[in-house]
């Protein structure tokens, strides 16, 4: 009866609920067949210290005991049955035997990660995980001191432990969470940490302390390498899940990476200054997904997410072991994401102008995992990056000003396919004449290749995805070579922001009733105060995109003014940055938090731009106590 009790969503009693609450609680689960939530019952932090270790023994061994005692009403009618005969006293005993040992079984089951045996299945498309996060400079946090120097300020790890609260309510069996820090040369790497929960436990309180292991570890083990440090802007990305496509285990659990992180030569460009600049850096594309993703379009026909991570472990060259549906959202992701990289970008061809099937990465075996992989190896990748890197120093060389309008990359691509043969060693032309990589073919691999390496960045990368998709989903993606910003995106699955301008501070949620957590405050007897001033909402039944982005010093036209006139053109050059409502565009700032959106209804066709009147439309002040 234990094991197939339905179970809906959790429920929560605080102290102040009372024992009469609990009580009728408790019957509606004693009673047979009555459809109830669970019992959720937290003590306090200091619990084990006002109240010693028997609270939280108690509640660690209660659903373990309350099971045990199930049979003991049957025992009271054996006890009665005993004058009625032998053979029905030994086969009460019997049923009361197995009966006890099936419901101690059943309370065992229950505390593994897998959840019970018999457990009711989650029906599809029901909300069980969620994403959170926040982006706000450092300096605005109010943390002084040598809170100031941690490399995550536990002002903000209070605040998205309040919102944490809510937003478990989709699913608390396991969570994660990544930021950057800075290392040598204030480069910026991911730092991610993942927590499973046991039966018993608080996943906010279990997540942030792993949290801080993984912070203190790379902080410790980064003098004898690369010191990590805080870095200017804090961006946490996060994510709590209910095990629905796999199971609750560490590999499964957000936020995920597919390649992780991986050093290459990149090429940045200031929009503010118009100037290109190289160098080593550090890259890792981080994603949290809330929703089911079913397949992505290629080559003329949708690839189904089970075959897709195949595909993506040759043409990636790294095999994922998990085997949700998120792990492939993060593989394409790193496939997409191009912008000032070339290694990436020239696979991105690759993939897209030279391969005409999906079984063409296992030698048109059918996709599985002991099918071979003849995808030309990584070091063929580079090789040809590295001559196409060469050709666009030279490029920048004579001309610093250099616009990749569309005469630009004409230019860029009738010189890279001029010299890319030259370049190469005789080894890899092996491999241009096995995939047929002349003529019109390669003409059309080196201009995807040159349009890909200034249009894919986050926001980019994540509209070109959606072009593709098919599911529903509730996304944020981060790169480390963007750290002050952050892409969400809603198409199915909700998402919604909250904002405090004047801090300046943005943090998202996928359940609106958490952007209503409280501003962590130190001082004694002070009065709680709303962390944000208002939300606005992705549409997410049409689908829309939106990147959060920290500018720092100047004023907030200025940099918008920079942007209209210096973007690199592409697919989205008319989705342009704008300031949220309220806020004196012509006020110098130490930084400012802009906001750039699109319309994902159809992303097949032109982008239809978010403009500051239709965000307006869906500004919400909220009332702050």
């Amino acid at each position: 009866w234990w094991l197939l009790r339905p179970r809906s969503s959790m429920w929560r009693m605080s102290v102040a609920g009372g024992g009469a609450a609990l009580a009728t609680h408790a019957l509606h689960h004693l009673t047979p067949g009555m459809v109830c939530s669970g019992i959720a019952i937290e003590l306090p932090p200091c619990a084990s210290e006002r109240f010693g270790p028997w609270p939280l023994a108690i509640i660690k061994f209660a659903g373990l005991g309350f099971s045990m005692l199930l049979p003991l009403p049957g025992f009271f009618l054996i006890c009665q049955a005993e004058e009625q005969g032998s053979a029905v006293l030994a086969l009460a005993r019997s049923a009361l035997l197995i009966g006890t040992v099936l419901a101690a079984a059943g309370a065992l089951l229950s505390d593994l990660p897998c959840g019970p045996l018999l457990g009711v299945p989650v029906p599809r498309g029901c909300f069980c995980c969620g994403n959170w996060g926040l982006l706000a400079p450092r300096d605005g946090l109010g943390d002084t001191g040598k809170a100031h120097k941690s490399l995550f300020p536990s002002v903000c790890e209070r605040l998205l432990s309040g919102v944490l609260e809510v937003v478990e309510l989709r699913g608390a069996q396991a969570g994660g969470v990544v930021t950057f820090v800075e290392e040598a040369r204030g480069q910026a790497v991911a730092v991610r940490s993942h927590t499973v929960k046991p039966k018993s436990g608080h996943l906010a309180t279990l997540l942030f302390k792993q949290f801080r292991w993984e912070l203190f570890k790379r902080r410790v083990f980064g003098l004898c390498r690369r010191r990590a440090r805080p870095h200017p802007v804090v961006l946490a990305q996060g994510h709590s899940r209910f095990g629905t496509s796999s199971s609750p285990a560490e590999i499964e659990t957000h936020p995920h990476q597919w390649l992780g992180p991986q050093r290459e030569m990149v090429w940045a460009y200031d929009a503010a200054s118009a100037a290109w600049s190289r160098k080593e850096a550090e890259v890792c594309v981080t994603i949290t997904h809330n929703g089911d993703f079913d397949g992505w379009e290629l080559y003329g026909r949708t690839i189904p997410n089970s075959t897709l991570g195949e595909w993506l472990s040759r043409v990636l060259h790294r095999r994922n072991h998990a085997k949700g549906d998120s792990p492939k959202l993060a593989g394409l992701m790193d496939l997409l994401v191009c912008q000032g990289r070339w290694l990436a970008s020239v696979r991105y061809a690759f993939v897209m102008s030279v391969m005409r099937h999906t079984d063409q990465a296992s030698a048109w075996a059918p996709l599985d995992p002991k099918a071979p992989n003849s995808v030309p190896e990584r070091a063929f990748f580079a090789e040809v990056a590295r001559a196409f890197d060469a050709t666009f120093s030279k490029v920048i060389e004579s001309n610093p000003d250099f616009k990749p309008d569309v005469p630009g990359i004409a230019g860029l691509v009738e010189l890279v396919s001029s010299e890319l043969i030259s370049a190469l060693s005789g080894k890899w032309h092996q491999v241009f004449q096995a995939w047929d990589m002349e003529g019109g073919v390669l003409s059309e691999f080196c201009e995807r290749a040159c349009k890909c390496f200034f249009e894919h960045d986050l926001m980019g990368a994540v509209y070109e995805f959606f072009s593709r998709a098919e599911g529903t989903f509730g996304i944020s993606v981060s790169c480390t070579l963007w750290p002050n910003s952050i892409v969400l995106a809603a198409k199915g699955q909700p998402i919604s922001l909250a904002f405090d301008m004047e801090r300046p501070l943005a943090f998202w949620s996928s359940e609106p009733g958490s952007l209503l957590a409280s501003w962590p405050c130190t001082a004694k007897n002070a009065r709680p105060k709303r962390a944000a001033e208002a939300r606005w909402d992705l549409s997410d039944a049409t689908g829309e995109a939106v990147e959060l982005r920290v500018f720092e010093h100047g004023t907030a036209q200025g940099h918008m003014n920079a942007w209209a006139q210096n973007r690199l053109p592409g697919k989205l050059e008319s989705v342009l940055f704008f300031a949220t409502p309220g806020i004196d565009v012509t006020q110098e700032r130490r930084h400012h938090i802009l906001v750039r959106g699109a319309s994902l209804a159809h992303a097949e066709l032109e982008p239809v731009a978010l403009d500051h009147d239709a965000f307006m439309q869906r500004w919400i002040d909220l009332w702050v106590r």
